[in-house]
């Protein structure tokens, strides 16, 4: 409660009077109160008189106590003996305390002296009956005011406090008397009712001192003074060591000022003086003189909360334990799970880079991410250090990159993809077959897994070559048989019709019969893999020649001859005659002996010295591409029942007996051109070094059992 809502209280706002006594006062009298109360404004001029007052007093008081007797305006003031702070005997034999100086400063403002009388309360309530004294000051209001006396109500007040001598016991507040022994003066036996109700057990004592005795000596957990600054002053001028104050009030007592109920004007001038006194702030003065020094201990924040901040340290300290363990648990799992997967990773990284296929990652634009070892030597890359992102794609034409654009795509769209693509390497084509799918944990890239099929490609073809000769032996012995047998009759009748009359038609005849049975005597010696006659040869020369026998058939044909002097080959004459004559015979025959037909040649240079190269373009509807490597299968045939579908199949044949090329170029509705491409030497092997695939429209791949 703060002091203007307790002097409101104790005071009535108009006259500043107590309350307690109004009943007393005469309406003149209270009037006049209300004319005096407007002093306010002299509040500075009245701290300062009242200080001096207080001086003065304090100086005059041993004399004006001697003299009291004899003056005759000494107002004698009962106080209570050995009841510090409120009033005591000090040194000399000067009555000092709060409730002497509270009594020297009112009867000082009232211009009297003042005599004490020291003694009990209930002595002084006798006393002040029978008109001994004028007035009782400091007096605890425990009860109500007895018949014919007032209680003047101060700003002062004791409180009940609970005292401890022992810091281990955390006595705070009545909840604590449970268990504990509890002393209490005589005079506040009443209050043993209340420690019992909490359950503490009662030990009377007869005043405080004794009190505070049994508290020192142990006899007692705690002191419960219903005059708490009481026991603190006693406490303090008897020395007792280790007594402090514990917990807050538990109740406040008010210090008033008794009188006779029958001297209102006394009454009337002392609440005046009070009210004076309390707007100076000469009560504030008082207080904090006697009452500002206890020893008064407010318990900690230890005595507090001492439990639950042990308790909440023991969980903070388990928490941290347990945290503790699960981050120790935590990093050795993790530990253990990164050298697991560093082992697996290290696992799968021997295996890839041990693998024989080349392994990529690539992005949707073909770019490559990593390469394992296969990749780098079949990319012909160097062993360390990092891999050009455009590796793959420089290494292949434009078709090639679209397609592997493709492949990339299909693999992100959660296929399985496959394409054949041909990497252009030094000197060299290297047909490669590529899976891709596509890498779930690397995002946008696909996992490529290429090999090269170069060897595969090889065995094929020699495969298809090997069935080809069984196939040509087959038909060779057949046909060498059901030829020879009419080539001979009409080989002898010509003889001798040639013996009888010498005619150039004849030697012709003769002459072709023998180009006949040499030509199927060649076909056996191919089919059973013999050794062909390698001789030098021209091959411009021998295109002249093939194209004196066809001449009948080029009357309406538009021939363009493109052809140096000398075109130098080596090889078996007769072969490479037959080979040609095919070759100018299907285009002929796509023209059906009409149109345009051009023939051209060149040497050609590739890794092993040179070569020849010779074309044979026609203006025929030309050859569907699905159909520009089957026309050199055995028996398949564009002509209908006009054809036996064996030229070109014996053409490239005879081709690759001689180490060289033949492959077919052509866009449906625009002609075809027949490549040849044949070694200087006439060297077989040559093929694989002289091989330049084309990806072109209507082109198709170079086929070589070399390949």
């Amino acid at each position: 409660m703060d002091r203007k809502r307790h002097f409101s209280m104790l005071y009535d706002m108009d006259t500043h009077m107590p309350r307690r006594i109004l009943r007393y006062v005469p309406d003149m009298a209270r009037m006049g109160l209300c004319a005096r109360a407007g002093f306010g404004t002299r509040r500075r001029l009245i701290r300062l008189l009242f200080c001096f007052a207080m001086s003065l007093a304090a100086v005059c008081a041993p004399a004006a106590g001697a003299a009291a007797g004899a003056e005759k305006n000494a107002l004698r003031v009962g106080v209570q003996g050995a009841r510090p702070p409120l009033s005591y005997t000090g040194r000399h034999g000067v009555i000092s305390g709060l409730a002497a100086d509270l009594a020297r400063a009112l009867n000082t403002a009232m211009g009297r002296e003042t005599v004490f009388v020291p003694a009990s309360i209930p002595e002084l309530e006798a006393m002040l009956e029978q008109g001994e004294i004028d007035y009782a000051c400091g007096i605890p209001m425990l009860e109500g005011e007895k018949d014919g006396l007032a209680l003047i109500p101060t700003s002062f007040s004791l409180n009940r406090r609970i005292l401890v001598a022992n810091r281990d016991i955390h006595i705070t507040a009545e909840e604590d008397f449970s268990g504990h022994s509890i002393v209490i003066v005589r005079a506040d036996a009443p209050y043993a009712r209340t420690v019992r109700a909490f359950g503490g057990r009662v030990i009377v004592a007869k005043n405080t001192p004794e009190a505070l005795e049994l508290l020192r000596a142990g006899k007692a957990d705690a002191h419960v003074s219903s005059l708490g600054e009481v026991a603190s002053s006693i406490v303090q001028q008897l020395r007792i060591p280790d007594i402090s104050l514990m917990g807050l009030s538990l109740r406040r007592t008010p210090v008033g000022i008794m009188v006779r109920g029958d001297d209102a004007p006394l009454a009337v001038r002392l609440a005046g003086e009070l009210t004076r006194m309390e707007e100076a702030g000469g009560l504030e003065m008082l207080r904090e003189k006697w009452l500002g020094r206890p020893i008064f201990r407010e318990p900690g924040i230890w005595e507090r909360y001492g439990r639950h901040i042990l308790y909440g340290a023991c969980a903070a300290l388990a928490l941290l334990l347990a945290a503790a363990l699960w981050n120790v648990s935590l990093r050795r799992r993790v530990a253990a799970v990164t050298h697991s997967l560093r082992d697996s990773e290290q696992r799968y990284r021997n295996l890839t880079e041990a693998s024989p296929d080349m392994i990529l990652l690539a992005d949707r634009e073909g770019l490559v991410r990593f390469a394992n070892a296969a990749a780098r030597h079949g990319l012909e890359l160097p062993g360390a250090g990092d891999i050009p992102a455009d590796v793959l794609l420089e290494r292949l034409d434009e078709n090639g990159r679209k397609g592997l654009r493709e492949l990339a795509a299909e693999a992100l769209s959660g296929r399985v993809a496959w394409r054949e693509l041909y990497l252009r390497l030094e000197g060299r084509v290297v047909p490669v077959e590529l899976i891709a799918v596509r890498a779930m944990s690397e995002g946008e890239l696909v996992c490529c897994i290429g090999r090269d099929v170069s060897q595969r490609r090889d065995m094929e073809r020699e495969l298809a070559r090997s069935e080809r000769l069984a196939l040509i032996g087959r038909l060779a012995a057949g046909v060498a048989h059901e030829i020879n047998n009419p080539l001979g009759i009409i080989l002898a009748n010509a003889d001798y019709l040639l013996k009888r009359s010498a005619s150039p038609q004849l030697e012709a005849i003769v002459r072709n019969v023998e180009r006949a049975s040499d030509i199927t005597r060649r076909l056996l010696h191919l089919a059973v893999d013999r050794e062909r006659e390698d001789a030098p040869l021209d091959m411009a020369g021998l295109v002249r020649e093939c194209l004196a026998f066809l001449r009948p058939r080029l009357k309406k044909v538009e021939l363009a001859l493109e052809l140096p002097e000398r075109l130098p080959a080596r090889g078996d004459r007769a072969l490479l005659e037959q080979l040609l004559l095919n070759l100018l015979l299907n285009a002929l025959d796509s023209m059906k002996d009409e149109g345009r037909l051009r023939i051209w040649g060149r040497l050609s240079k590739n890794g092993d010295g040179g070569g020849v190269t010779l074309a044979v373009e026609d203006s025929g509807p030309g050859i569907p591409r699905e159909n520009l490597e089957r026309i050199f299968d055995v028996f398949f045939s564009t002509k209908g029942a006009r054809g036996f579908g064996l030229g070109l199949f014996v053409a490239r044949s005879i081709a690759e007996r001689h180490g060289g090329l033949l492959w077919a170029e052509s866009e449906e509705g625009r002609g075809a051109v027949m490549m040849l491409e044949l070694p200087a030497g006439g060297r077989a092997g040559n093929a694989r070094e002289s091989q330049t695939p084309s990806f072109r429209g209507g082109s198709s791949m170079p086929y070589s059992s070399s390949l």
